[in-house]
């Protein structure tokens, strides 16, 4: 079961250079697109181009790697990325691009979830509620205090670079604010509007999943009561 929603939203977008001409999924026909086979962000894809009416037969799909510099190189014209990740990188090495958002194109999917076994919801619950409590003040502290957070965050591993950070926690933060501000919450119709999209591109049979099958708020809504 889900007991909390890093991400209401998925940060999942897709990259193209600045001069490709590419502004919308239209713009994919003819184009080199390319894939992470098995991650959400393939979903999000399929998706996509089935809402656009478009027809993958006309795209030439392409396997890629996680890491950016095939990209980069020019070795295809459209990248799936995550908000705060890739485009940073690019920024850091003079790359201008853009960015093109599955939620503009009406495919609604919440990104990574925090989840436990139900045994544990059943025989540990105060642990478990005592997770979300703990997770629901630090995303809270993290919004509110962005440049102690990241002191913190340097502190714990100094080998990471701080404008680096700083420019990925200032792309995140709008997507790890929860809905109605209050970070792990999501509603009934977040999950239900990604479970349709799963069943629409045929990862679930259709009726397979109810949302309270996967998704238990009360430990989010008990921790933003007490």
């Amino acid at each position: 079961m889900a007991i909390g929603v890093a991400n209401s939203k998925s940060p999942t977008c897709f990259l193209v250079k600045a001069k490709s001409g590419i502004k919308g999924p239209k713009d994919f026909i003819g184009k080199r697109i390319g894939v992470l086979a098995g991650t959400n962000t393939e979903r999000i894809y399929q998706l996509m181009m089935k809402r656009a009416g478009i027809d993958r037969k006309r795209l030439k799909e392409i396997q890629v790697p996680f890491e950016l510099q095939t990209f980069a190189l020019g070795q295809y014209d459209v990248r799936p990325a995550f908000v705060y990740d890739e485009p940073v990188s690019l920024e850091q090495q003079g790359i201008s691009y853009e960015m093109i958002d599955p939620a503009q194109y009406d495919v609604k999917f919440t990104g990574t979830v925090y989840f436990t076994r139900r045994e544990i919801l059943e025989k540990k619950r105060p642990l478990a509620e005592a997770l979300v409590k703990a997770l629901t003040n630090g995303w809270a502290y993290t919004i509110a205090n962005s440049d102690a957070s990241l002191s913190d965050l340097l502190a714990a591993y100094p080998s990471l670079v701080r404008e680096r950070e700083r420019r990925s926690l200032q792309l995140a933060l709008p997507y790890f604010a929860g809905e109605n501000g209050k970070p792990l919450s999501a509603s009934t119709d977040t999950w239900q509007a990604m479970i349709s999209g799963l069943e629409e591109i045929g990862v679930i049979a259709p009726k397979a999943v109810r949302v309270e099958q996967v998704w238990e708020p009360s430990l989010v809504n008990n921790a933003y009561s007490h």
